[in-house]
């Protein structure tokens, strides 16, 4: 950001917490959680989401020694393992689960959470281990993002790349290798390239990659997506109810509901949006079903009555708007770095010059991206010196 020269048009998440569904009830997160896992005695024994056997079994996780194994594990094993199943199923995997849209029985520690391995690994508890990464956060805040949207980190990259061809909303439809480098065929243009970055969904860059490294290529088509999409709902401030819910609220797939989490954006974002309007997401997607077979029409109907069903909003929303996302979330299950680093080694070795770069193969966020890329910049620049 600061290479870009966005940092003073960063805006800031305001304060706030979420709430998890649980029996057609909204159960606020306990305060001071870190990736769901509770930090504070007086929280945890409050709260209403974990049955007081549940809360019980927390505190074994302080005596627990750490598994010393470096074998990838599901996220659910290793939360089940230190905190036990009540607050695997109740607290911590409808709130993990959720970023990815996937189960946490699948999902690998190591890929998706590898913060919670640093937990255990470093200090020997997940409890502990969130309550340092806690401290060392200072209360900052969670979130920081462009005011004007995420496109403007596009826009102001684009404005500063020298010496460079910008060819923007055309479709790629090839990448074919002549002479040591590579042509990339997009639309009706072909541009010739020394690197070339793919930062695309894993099925994109298996068909991109299948015709000059196969075995990468077939790496990368084993990593299962999930489509999703965002209903993007507003309501009139005067005729809506105050939210007592925060930031938002995680829906289970035990609840039967079609959403998968709501944000309350005039809440989470307060810069955003105008003063008389109530603006919030719904999310639809996640593993096992596929939320683009539904019209524009249904979805936004559906967004409405599960609103209105948990908030007491009123069931017609003075807007209603839809994005689409195929592929949108890839599932990093067990094996998944394996799998990864033996598609970019093969890629290193067969055809060097092609980097894979995206939050499926790094993890969500862009300082994880950022690292994956810096990697492989690395990693290429050793290979090629003398």
């Amino acid at each position: 950001m600061q290479r870009l020269g966005l940092v003073d048009q960063l805006g800031a998440s305001s304060p706030g917490s979420a709430s998890i569904l649980r029996a057609g009830r909204l159960h606020p997160v306990p305060p001071g959680s870190v990736l769901g896992i509770p930090t504070r005695v007086r929280s945890v024994l409050e709260s209403r989401l974990l049955r007081p056997g549940d809360k019980g079994r927390l505190a074994l996780d302080l005596v627990l020694p750490p598994r010393r194994s470096p074998a990838d594990e599901s996220v659910g094993s290793l939360v089940r393992r230190r905190l036990g199943s009540g607050t695997t199923e109740r607290l911590v995997g409808p709130l993990l689960g959720g970023i990815y849209a996937g189960d946490v029985e699948r999902l690998s520690a190591g890929a998706a959470f590898p913060q919670l391995v640093d937990f255990e690994h470093d200090a020997g508890s997940l409890i502990r281990g969130a309550r340092r990464a806690r401290r060392r956060g200072g209360g900052a805040a969670q979130f920081l993002a462009p005011r004007d949207g995420m496109e403007v980190l596009v826009d102001r990259l684009t404005e500063r790349l020298d010496r460079a061809t910008v060819c923007r909303s055309l479709a790629v439809r090839s990448v074919d290798r002549m002479r040591g480098s590579y042509v990339v065929t997009a639309g009706d243009r072909a541009l010739p390239a020394q690197l070339v970055v793919l930062a695309v969904a894993p099925p994109v860059a298996a068909r991109l990659l299948e015709p000059i490294a196969p075995d990468a290529a077939s790496d990368l088509a084993r990593i299962r997506t999930v489509s999703t999409a965002v209903v993007h709902l507003a309501y009139d401030r005067a005729s809506s109810p105050t939210l007592q819910v925060g930031h938002g609220f995680v829906v289970p797939a035990r609840e039967g509901l079609s959403i998968t989490a709501a944000t309350n954006v005039s809440a989470k974002w307060p810069h955003r949006g105008r003063r008389d309007l109530l603006l919030l997401r719904a999310y639809f997607g996640r593993d096992g079903s596929d939320p683009l077979e539904l019209s524009d029409v249904d979805l936004i109907g559906r967004a409405a009555a599960e609103i209105a069903r948990v908030l007491g909003l009123p069931a017609d929303p003075v807007l209603g708007l839809v994005r689409r996302w195929p592929d949108s979330m890839p599932q990093p299950e067990v094996g998944h770095l394996e799998r990864v680093a033996r598609a970019r080694a093969i890629l290193a070795r067969d055809a060097p010059g092609l980097l894979l770069v995206g939050g499926a193969y790094d993890g969500v966020g862009i300082p994880a991206i950022a690292a994956g890329v810096a990697r492989q910049l690395s990693a290429r620049a050793s290979s090629s010196a003398p």
